[in-house]
């Protein structure tokens, strides 16, 4: 465990035999997979946990996004109808383009955030609750917020 320049803290596992098992489990051929017996191990821990890694809740929106890019859109697929079946929660595919390849990830709408949040929102880490948009507010904060937001424009 290292702290960065930025004050993050930094892990890195050192090979280990017992790890081999995790390795096969999300990597074929070298590249990082996802499939449904993977999905089907998440709880609501296991997705907080994957949300305050990859997960964003951008100030202006009201709306989460999952950073699944490094999936191909049909393990997207794949990870939405998860969501919907599992947990009754449905975000949208999304894609960008850089350069000449396209990257997928999911957007979860503003209530199916709401939805979402309320499933993590018991493991998220006090240093996360950024990601989580104004839900861990009191009224009167985001009042305030909301006053100053629109006095900054």
């Amino acid at each position: 465990l290292r702290k960065t320049k930025i004050g993050a803290l930094h892990f890195d596992s050192r090979v280990h035999p017992i790890l081999n098992s995790y390795y096969r489990l999300f990597y074929k051929d070298g590249k990082k997979t996802v499939n449904r017996d993977i999905l089907d191990k998440l709880d609501a821990l296991g997705i907080a946990v994957w949300y305050m890694d990859d997960g964003s809740y951008p100030k202006n929106s009201y709306s989460c996004t999952l950073h699944t890019n490094g999936f191909s859109h049909e393990e997207n697929v794949l990870i939405k109808q998860w969501f919907e079946e599992k947990w009754d929660i449905c975000p949208k595919i999304t894609s960008f383009l850089k350069g000449i390849k396209r990257y997928y990830f999911l957007r979860f709408p503003a209530k199916e955030s709401r939805k979402l949040i309320e499933l993590i929102k018991p493991y998220i880490h006090q240093s996360m609750q950024y990601k989580t948009g104004n839900i861990f507010e009191t009224k009167s904060e985001t009042k305030r917020r909301n006053v100053l937001w629109e006095i900054d424009l």
